[in-house]
């Protein structure tokens, strides 16, 4: 089986259908698997698919 392109994906009837009784519309739909396909590839490329921000950390040692 391959994989369906974002295009095939949004174009498909059965997900359509499948959107509309979740309530997510088709714009929503494309940016996740949009955003999703960016991830992975970063992924695969082992680059953060966004910036980096380490959460803050108090040093213990100053309370």
């Amino acid at each position: 089986m391959t994989e369906m392109t974002i295009s095939e994906v949004l174009r498909d009837p059965l997900i359509r259908l499948v959107l509309r009784a979740d309530g997510t519309s088709l714009s929503t739909f494309a940016h996740l698997l949009k955003a999703a396909a960016r991830e992975r590839g970063a992924a695969r490329r082992n680059i953060p698919a966004l910036p980096y921000f380490p959460a803050h950390e108090e040093n213990p040692a100053r309370h």
